[in-house]
């Protein structure tokens, strides 16, 4: 379910891997912050090992009781939860640091995560939606109602262990499907706006936060490896450096 906010200032970080501390020191940095907003991706990373994710998994349940801490599904997160459901794995997954995962992690924190969130007029979700799926939406127009019961639909798929185009990956990612969803829209070769939706996502790195404009949306890829986060006020982006 999209869930529709409505906050002066938003804080958004993207694709964490493992680097709680830099998210630590996002949050000190912006502890004024109404909402926060992570894109997804707590798990996994470049020879990340067993105490890596025991420690995510321990922050997580430091902070997913706070009210203003808001948690999206990223492709990397889908796996460890105990949906078991096979179309969901992603790289860096090893059944080690699951059963790691599972024995520290709250089985509530999985409860907070969703696929998007809707606030000051953008949707958050951890890859983007692209209007390259031109047969979701009459004339290809985003409509946030038929939106909502797609994402509804894709919940329940999650636990009957079945297949949805929102959590596939597209052939640009090694995928079957034409384009990737939700969880796996490549920025690069996926991804093309809704001309009335703005959107605010990460899954594709790019060396600098990265902006697509159509005629009346925003939209901005957010992954930099954590070397930025963005805040929205007022429903206007400001980019800032971690540093």
């Amino acid at each position: 379910m999209i869930y529709i906010l409505s906050f002066m200032k938003t804080l958004v970080i993207s694709d964490i891997h493992n680097k709680i501390n830099i998210v630590q020191k996002i949050l000190d940095k912006e502890s004024c912050a109404d909402e926060v907003i992570f894109l997804g991706d707590w798990f996994d990373d470049f020879n990340d090992g067993i105490n890596d994710v025991v420690n995510v998994a321990k922050f997580l349940n430091s902070i997913y009781t706070e009210k203003k801490f808001k948690f999206v599904w990223g492709n990397h997160d889908l796996y460890y939860p105990p949906f078991r459901n096979f179309h969901l794995c992603s790289g860096g997954f090893s059944a080690d640091k699951q059963i790691c995962i599972e024995a520290t992690i709250d089985p509530k924190v999985w409860e907070q995560f969703n696929f998007c969130y809707f606030t000051q007029n953008f949707l958050l979700s951890h890859a983007g939606t692209t209007s390259k799926h031109d047969w979701l939406f009459e004339k290809n127009k985003f409509d946030l109602s038929k939106f909502n019961e797609v994402i509804l639909d894709a919940e329940k798929h999650l636990y009957t262990k079945q297949s949805h185009f929102m959590f596939r990956a597209g052939f640009s990612r090694g995928g079957m499907l034409p384009v990737g969803g939700i969880t796996w829209c490549d920025f690069h070769k996926d991804f093309e706006p809704y001309e009335n939706l703005n959107q605010i996502f990460g899954h594709t790195i790019v060396n600098e936060p990265s902006f697509v404009y159509d005629h009346n949306s925003i939209n901005l890829c957010l992954d930099t490896n954590l070397q930025h986060y963005a805040i929205i006020n007022d429903s206007q982006i400001e980019i800032h450096n971690v540093s």
